[in-house]
Order: structure tokens, then sequence, then C-alpha cells
């Protein structure tokens, strides 16, 4: 009985440590050309975040709409994510460029 249960936490935690590995943000390519001069010729700049700990959140705001709506953009010109992975915790933000 305690081999069992000694293996059901050793899946467990390892289902759990691996999972905080895992990423996905959507859509994963660029649908849209890029025109790198209107991008120089933003004005406005926002970003949020938010972070995942063990693969469990997200814990904070990254959306598109609240970033328009706190840094009044009403013209975007780019929408970039950046995914930054540390040892338990995974960081993901939301930087819209625009006018």
């Amino acid at each position: 009985m305690k081999k069992k249960i000694a293996y059901g936490a050793v899946l467990l935690a390892t289902a759990v440590f691996m999972s905080g590995c895992v990423g996905m943000v959507s859509p994963a390519a660029n649908n849209v050309p890029i025109n790198p001069v209107e991008i120089a010729k933003s004005t406005r700049i926002g970003d949020s975040c938010a972070q995942f700990i063990l693969g469990m959140g997200p814990i904070g705001n990254m959306s598109i709409k609240d970033v328009l709506a706190q840094h009044k953009v009403s013209k975007v010109d780019l929408i970039e994510y950046e995914i930054n992975n540390y040892v338990l915790v995974q960081k993901v933000c939301v930087i819209v460029y625009g006018h």
C-alpha cells in the first residue's frame, strides 16, 4: 500500500513539474505583413503581463483589450508576445504598439 502511494506521489509531482514547461500563445504565426516604418512611428506602447506558477495560472492580466484601454491606443500597429521561462515560473507579456 505504501509503495502505491509513493508511486502515485512521484507520478503526480512529475506531472506538476513537467506542466510548468508548457506554454501556448495563439496565433503561433504572423498572419499580417508588418511594415517596419509604421512600427517605428508608433507613439504609444503598452504592455501587460501574467505569471504561471508550475503551469497553473494566469496570475495577472494580459488582455489586449485592457492594454488598449489603459494606454489609450486607438489604432494598433503591432501586437507582440514575450515569453520568459524561469525554473518554476513562466512570465507571458503582451506588448501593443500603436497610436
